[in-house]
């Protein structure tokens, strides 16, 4: 496997992330400031306002919505 271009490898970083029990603990605590962020990242040219991310966000404030482990 080889890797991508520096900016393409950066755009991965949150997988790299999510293989630390940091990751893990800093996705719990900040579930919804992480999907902003990403959000953010892949589509900077979307302005979309608060409310259409509350609506989106709130799938993750559910039981059903696990952290998985590869």
């Amino acid at each position: 496997m080889s890797s991508g271009s520096l900016k393409a490898e950066l755009e991965w970083w949150y997988q790299y992330y999510f293989a630390t029990e940091r990751g893990r603990a800093g996705y719990d605590k900040y579930r919804r400031d992480f999907a902003k962020l990403i959000w953010q990242l892949a589509s900077p040219k979307w302005d979309f306002d608060e409310a259409t991310f509350d609506r989106s966000a709130a799938s993750l404030d559910n039981e059903d919505h696990v952290y998985t482990r590869y």
